[in-house]
């Protein structure tokens, strides 16, 4: 391992200082990716994904440059690199807790996510039972009965020549 330079220790805390701004930045626009699923606004979804992709990029290159800074010290990519780093500097508790902080957010923006996704298949299913209602297709079309059980609508085509 090479001897540690102080300016490469500096810029993998200001890189990593970065890095938790942008996941946190991240994990708030998915946050409000997830409230405009649930209000069901699909005009403000693509200016909230273009600003999703972007914070993505972003990421992507901190953790490149994260990486680089990681491998100039003489340290593997990724967890295993900053985890060592981290076990080799005790005294830098300071590179420890933007780790954590870091993990944790990945964590959150990756429940987030998992959610989010879950909220599009719900209302894509949603979505294909009325469109089967509306066609008249009574395998996709269902009800809820008075007992609160889904049971078959069998309406037929809707008569739209009113």
């Amino acid at each position: 391992m090479h001897k540690l330079s102080s300016t490469l220790i500096s810029q993998l805390r200001d890189s990593l200082q970065s890095e938790r701004d942008q996941f946190a930045a991240f994990v708030n626009v998915l946050e409000q990716e997830q409230d405009i699923l649930k209000r069901g606004d699909t005009e403000a979804l693509p200016k909230n994904v273009d600003i999703k992709d972007q914070l993505a990029e972003r990421l992507g290159a901190l953790a490149m440059q994260r990486n680089a800074l990681l491998q100039q010290l003489g340290f593997p990519a990724d967890r295993p690199g900053i985890e060592a780093f981290c076990a080799n500097l005790p005294a830098e508790k300071y590179f420890a807790t933007l780790w954590a902080e870091i993990i944790a957010l990945a964590t959150r923006a990756k429940e987030i996510n998992r959610v989010s996704g879950a909220l599009v298949d719900l209302r894509m299913h949603f979505n294909s039972q009325v469109l089967g209602a509306l066609q008249g297709n009574p395998s996709s079309s269902s009800v809820y009965g008075p007992d609160g059980q889904t049971r078959p609508h069998n309406l037929g085509r809707l008569n739209d020549s009113a």
